[in-house]
Formats: structure tokens, sequence, C-alpha cells
């Protein structure tokens, strides 16, 4: 597979700058401020279920003709 001569070099300093990118975060002041705010309620649980999500949430829709018996 062929990439450009800038892409090694591209990967190479994403390896080095994200790891430094992460640990600035991680050791930020305002971090736990910030994760408080972006769940309002976190005494409550969520109405999304575990597995399916909000889909969880849709009403069950039947197909077109289903329950209809076929015509012969």
């Amino acid at each position: 597979m062929w990439a450009p001569r800038y892409v090694g070099g591209a990967l190479a300093l994403r390896g080095i700058l994200q790891p430094l990118t992460e640990w600035q975060l991680k050791h930020s002041k305002g971090l736990p401020e910030s994760l408080r705010l972006a769940d309002p309620n976190p005494d409550t649980p969520d109405e999304q279920d575990a597995l399916m999500g909000v889909s969880r949430a849709t009403p069950a829709i039947s197909p077109p003709g289903a329950g209809v018996p076929a015509e012969r």
C-alpha cells in the first residue's frame, strides 16, 4: 500500500504529542468540574438500556403486512 512520505513522520509525531496532551489534560485542575457539568444528574440512572442504548425507547413497529394472512 502506498502513502506519501510525510505520513510516517506525521504518525510518529502524533505518537509523541498525543500522550503529552493526554497527560496535560489528566493533570488539569478544571477536569473534575468539566466532568461534573457534563453529567447534570449523576445520582439518577440513565433512561437508556445498557445493551440497546437510546433505541430501547423507540416503539416497536411491525413491518408492513405483518400479521396479515397471505393471499392465495
